[in-house]
């Protein structure tokens, strides 16, 4: 038996072949079922913009069915559905204002304190240079402290290049001079 080609929006698996899949994703049913399962995924915002382009669907209305369902050109919102959307709606672009307001005013704060913490560094050096001890710690080398990343910890015994090197390998390191 061949490959099966199995369809999430439909539920329906079929032989897995070029001509069989074009047709069955260029079928009438599989656009419904794509279409409403993307219509479902919508937000808010998307369905009232949608909808309120639509004029009343008067069947739906009236008997509170309509024979084409989804399929419908017209609306099948009622006014209260539309009044609650609209809700939902301006609730949702004040909360994201009032978010964006507290993170300007936190963005705000968080610059100054960098300022503030970047001219203390900046004073504290000037200080230093002018005291003479700046040239005393430029003459002791500073390491960088390697690690093992954490996705390598659970190797048992990793490899020799994935090691970091060590404080003592790096004294003894001899570099090539370049140019």
């Amino acid at each position: 038996m061949g490959k099966r080609y199995y369809c999430d929006y439909c539920k329906k698996s079929f032989a897995d072949n070029p001509v069989s899949r074009k047709t069955h994703l260029n079928g009438v049913v599989h656009g419904q079922n794509k279409r409403s399962h993307y219509n479902a995924l919508r937000d808010e915002e998307e369905t009232l913009k949608d909808e309120s382009s639509k004029r009343p669907c008067r069947s739906f209305l009236s008997a509170g069915d309509c024979k084409f369902g989804e399929r419908c050109q017209y609306s099948h919102l009622t006014n209260e559905d539309k009044a609650r959307l609209t809700e939902i709606v301006n609730k949702k672009k004040k909360l994201a204002e009032m978010k964006l307001q507290e993170g300007s005013r936190e963005e705000d704060n968080s610059v100054l304190q960098s300022l503030n913490a970047w001219q203390s560094e900046k004073t504290a050096f000037q200080r230093e240079s002018e005291n003479g001890s700046i040239v005393r710690k430029a003459s002791a080398i500073i390491f960088p402290d390697y690690r093992l990343a954490s996705c390598f910890n659970t190797i048992v015994n990793p490899p020799p290049s994935l090691l970091p090197p060590t404080k003592e390998e790096l004294r003894a390191a001899e570099y090539a001079e370049w140019g």
